[in-house]
C-alpha cells in the first residue's frame, strides 16, 4: 500500500502547526478553567486533532494498494432450441433429461468456469427457457454471439448441444474460423434413413408484377421410396393451377420441380406446394410448403442522369438492373428527353446540377411535376447552386476539392441497416464529399453521417427530405463503386451496397400516402420467425412532424381475435414492435388516444415457416467436424455428463491472475465521518459535565 497527497508535502507539518496554535489560542485565554488540569489538555487534544484531520483532508490524501483477482474462464453453454430437436425418436429423452442435464452440469462446473448459458433458433436468447419451438436453425449465430464474449481472450471453451440440422445463415464450419477456442459438442437426435418424401426449398420472387409471369423452384427430396410415384401440384389461395407427376428412381431421391405460374390480380396472394402421401412415410407434416407473395400494380420507371461519365455510374446500373421490378433508363444530361419526365417514379440525378449549373432547368421541371429525386454530388457538382434550386440542402463555405468521408450511422435512423451490417459499412473505404458546412432542414431524415480523419461531425453522408411534397433523397459523395468493392473483397459479395441503394430507391419511388397520418408495417409478408414492426407518422397543418399524442393500434386475426399495443415514440415519428404472431392473415387499424376522426387501416400476411420439419434427420457429421477443427471432442447425448470430469481436469481453460491496482482518497472511507464526530462529541460532553456550557 502507498500514500500519496495531491498537494505539497510540506504543507502537512504547516497543517500540524496550525491546528495545535489555533487550539492553544482558544485555551489559552478561555475564562473556563477545569480542576483537574490533565482535562484541560484532553480537550486542548481533541481540539487539535479534530483541526489537524480537517486540515488533512483538504490536502487530498490518497492510498493506493494491489489487488489479486482470479478471474475463471467463460465457459459458453449454447442449446438448440428449434423444434427439430423433438421431432426425432429420442425426442422424450431430450425434453425429460436434457433439462435436468443442463441444471447439473453448470452446477459441477461453476468452480472452475464463468458457465454462460445461451439458447439458439432463427436468434439468439439469452434464457434458460427450453421451449423446442424455433421455426428455424441458425447455428452460425452462436459463433457471431461468442465472438463478442471472447474478443479480448481466448480462455475458454464452447459447448454446442444440437442435433447439427441448420437451414438459416452461413456454414457454422465457416462462422467459427476466427474463433481460437475449442468446440465440445454434444450429438441429439437420430441419423436413421426412414421412409420420408419432402418438399426441401422453395425459391421465388417475394414481389411480382400484376400480368406477368413467375419462376417457382422448389427440391422435392425422397429417402427410401424407390418406385414410388410423386403427385406435385401447386395451389394459387386454395385453387390448383399446376400439377406435375414423377417417378422415384433412386433410393436417395432429389427430384427439381418448376414451374412458371401467373402473377394474378393486386394483392397477396397465398401459394401451396404439396405431394401426395406414400404410405409408411415418417411424416406427412412435411408434404407441403406454403408461402405468400406480394403482386404489384406495374414496374416503376428509374431515370438514370449523368453529367459525366463515372465509375459510380456502371455500379448503379448493375445494382438496379439486379431488380427485376424496376426498369431502368439511362441516360447523359445533355442526351435526356424531357418526355421521360412524365412517366418516371424517380430520378437518380448523378452531380447534377453541373459546376456551370447544368441541369437546372431539368430539377426545376421535376419539383414542378412532384418526382422524386435523388442527388449523387461529387467534385462535378453545382454545389454553390444546391440552395438556389431549393432543394432542402445548402452548403455553406464551399470550396474546390473533396474531403475523404467514411461513413457513421444515425443511431434514430434503423429501417436500412443492423449494427452487425454497420460495422462492415464503417470499413469501407471514403467518399468523395464536398468541402463546406452542411444546413439542412429539421425534418430531413439523416441514415448516414460523415467521419472526417476520427473525428465524427454531424455533416449528412445520406439523408432524405421532402419539401412541397417532393420526396428528395442526397448521396454526398461519390464512390459507391469502391463500397462495392470492398465489400466483395471481405465478403464475396456486394448484397449490403446493394441493398442499401435499393432500399433508398424504394423509399423515394413508392407511392405515397399523401395524407399527414401514415401508419405501415414495413413489410407486408413476415415469415413467423420475424418481429412485426409498425412505422407511423404525423405532420401538423405546416407539414411539421408531430409525436406529441399518444398512438394505438389493435391487431385482429383470421378468427377475429383482438391485440393492442401501444406506439413508442421516435425523435420526430411513431414505431412499434409488435412481436411474433402465428401464421395466417391479420388486419390492423391505428388511431390516436381519445379521438376517431383519424383513423389508418391496413393488412399484413405471417407465412408458416417449416424448414424444421421438411428434414428431421441429424447431422453428426457437421458437429464432428466442428469439434474437431477447434481441437474440441464430439459427444452423444447419453455421455453428456462426462464432458464436464473432462473440462475439470483440462488445462486449456485455466484460471487467471489479475493484479488490479485500486486507488481510494481518504475523504470515502466512512470511519473518518465517525473519528471527526467522535472527537467534537468528546470535547462538547467533557465541557458539558462540567458546566461550561
Amino acid at each position: 500500500m502507498s500514500f500519496s497527497l495531491a498537494y505539497a508535502w510540506w504543507l502537512m507539518p504547516l497543517a500540524i502547526v496550525l491546528s495545535v496554535f489555533l487550539s492553544w489560542l482558544l485555551y489559552k485565554n478561555n475564562p473556563l478553567q477545569f480542576a483537574n488540569k490533565w482535562l484541560n489538555y484532553l480537550l486542548l487534544s481533541a481540539r487539535a486533532l479534530l483541526l489537524f484531520f480537517i486540515l488533512f483532508l483538504l490536502l487530498g490524501p490518497l492510498f493506493s494498494w494491489k489487488q489479486s483477482i482470479t478471474h475463471k474462464p467463460l465457459l459458453l453453454l449454447a442449446v438448440d432450441n428449434s423444434k427439430s430437436m423433438v421431432l426425432s425418436k429420442d425426442s422424450a429423452e431430450i425434453k425429460t433429461k436434457l433439462f435436468q442435464n443442463l441444471i447439473d452440469f453448470k452446477e459441477n462446473l461453476k468452480d472452475k468456469f464463468q458457465v454462460k448459458e445461451i439458447l439458439f433458433d432463427s436468434k439468439i436468447k439469452e434464457t434458460d427457457s427450453l421451449s423446442f419451438l424455433g421455426k428455424s436453425s441458425q447455428m452460425s449465430s452462436v459463433f457471431e454471439e461468442a465472438s463478442e464474449y471472447f474478443a479480448n481472450e481466448a480462455n475458454g471453451a464452447i459447448v454446442l448441444i444440437s442435433d447439427g440440422i441448420v437451414n438459416k445463415g452461413i456454414n457454422p464450419i465457416y462462422a467459427r474460423q476466427e474463433l481460437k477456442i475449442p468446440v465440445f459438442t454434444v450429438a441429439c437426435g437420430d441419423t436413421s434413413t426412414f421412409k420420408d418424401l419432402w418438399i426441401h426449398q422453395a425459391r421465388y420472387n417475394e414481389l411480382v408484377f400484376e400480368g406477368n409471369k413467375f419462376q417457382l423452384a422448389a427440391s422435392i427430396q425422397a429417402e427410401d421410396l424407390l418406385g414410388k410415384s410423386v403427385i406435385a401440384q401447386v395451389l394459387q389461395d386454395g385453387k390448383v393451377v399446376f400439377q406435375k407427376n414423377y417417378q422415384i428412381n433412386e433410393k436417395q431421391a432429389l427430384i427439381p420441380f418448376s414451374c412458371e405460374l401467373e402473377a394474378g390480380k393486386e394483392g397477396i396472394h397465398q401459394y401451396t406446394i404439396q405431394l401426395n402421401r406414400i404410405q409408411g412415410e415418417r411424416t406427412y407434416v412435411n408434404n407441403q410448403i406454403q408461402f405468400a407473395l406480394q403482386v404489384l400494380k406495374s414496374k416503376q420507371k428509374i431515370v438514370l442522369v449523368y453529367q459525366s461519365p463515372h465509375p459510380d455510374i456502371s455500379a448503379i446500373k448493375q445494382i438496379l438492373e439486379s431488380n427485376k421490378n424496376l426498369q431502368i433508363e439511362i441516360t447523359s444530361l445533355a442526351e435526356h428527353k424531357l418526355e421521360s419526365i412524365k412517366q418516371a417514379d424517380l430520378y437518380i440525378l448523378h452531380q447534377v446540377p453541373g459546376i456551370r449549373a447544368e441541369g437546372l432547368g431539368l430539377i426545376k421541371d421535376l419539383n414542378e411535376a412532384g418526382i422524386p429525386q435523388l442527388y449523387i454530388l461529387g467534385a462535378q457538382s453545382g454545389i454553390l447552386y444546391l440552395s438556389q434550386a431549393d432543394l432542402g440542402l445548402q452548403i455553406d463555405g464551399y470550396r474546390t476539392g473533396l474531403n475523404e468521408a467514411k461513413a457513421w450511422k444515425n443511431d434514430q435512423f434503423s429501417l436500412f441497416i443492423e449494427d452487425k451490417e454497420m460495422q462492415m459499412i464503417s470499413k469501407f473505404p471514403p467518399l468523395g464529399a464536398a468541402f463546406g458546412n452542411y444546413r439542412i432542414p429539421n425534418g430531413a431524415e439523416v441514415l448516414l453521417y460523415q467521419q472526417i480523419g476520427y473525428v465524427k461531425t454531424n455533416y449528412p453522408l445520406w439523408f432524405f427530405n421532402r419539401q412541397q411534397l417532393v420526396k428528395r433523397g442526397f448521396i454526398c459523395g461519390e464512390g459507391i463503386w469502391r463500397w462495392r468493392l470492398a465489400e466483395f473483397q471481405q465478403n464475396n459479395s456486394t448484397t449490403l451496397v446493394n441493398q442499401l441503394l435499393s432500399k433508398t430507391v424504394q423509399v423515394l419511388a413508392g407511392k405515397d400516402d399523401k395524407s399527414r397520418f401514415k401508419v405501415k408495417p414495413i413489410k407486408r409478408i413476415f415469415d413467423e420467425s420475424e418481429s412485426v414492426v409498425f412505422e407511423a407518422s404525423y405532420f401538423n397543418e405546416a407539414f411539421e412532424p408531430d409525436n406529441s399524442k399518444e398512438l394505438k393500434l389493435e391487431l385482429k386475426n383470421a378468427s377475429g381475435k383482438k391485440y393492442t399495443y401501444s406506439f413508442s415514440k421516435t425523435e420526430l415519428a411513431y414505431q412499434l414492435d409488435a412481436g411474433l404472431f402465428d401464421a395466417g392473415n391479420y388486419t390492423f387499424e391505428a388511431k390516436f388516444e381519445g379521438t376517431s376522426n383519424e383513423i389508418k387501416k391496413g393488412s399484413f400476411t405471417i407465412q408458416s415457416l417449416q424448414v424444421e420439419s421438411s428434414n428431421t434427420k441429424a447431422d453428426f457429421g457437421l458437429l464432428r467436424n466442428l469439434a474437431t477443427d477447434s481441437k474440441g471432442e464430439f459427444f452423444y447425448l447419453k455421455d453428456f455428463n462426462s464432458i464436464a470430469d473432462k473440462l475439470k481436469v483440462s488445462d486449456f481453460a485455466k484460471p487467471l491472475l489479475i493484479e488490479q491496482e485500486n486507488n481510494k482518497e481518504l475523504i470515502s472511507f466512512y470511519w473518518i465521518f465517525y473519528l471527526l464526530l467522535a472527537l467534537m462529541s468528546l470535547e462538547w460532553f467533557i465541557r458539558k459535565w462540567n458546566g461550561f456550557i
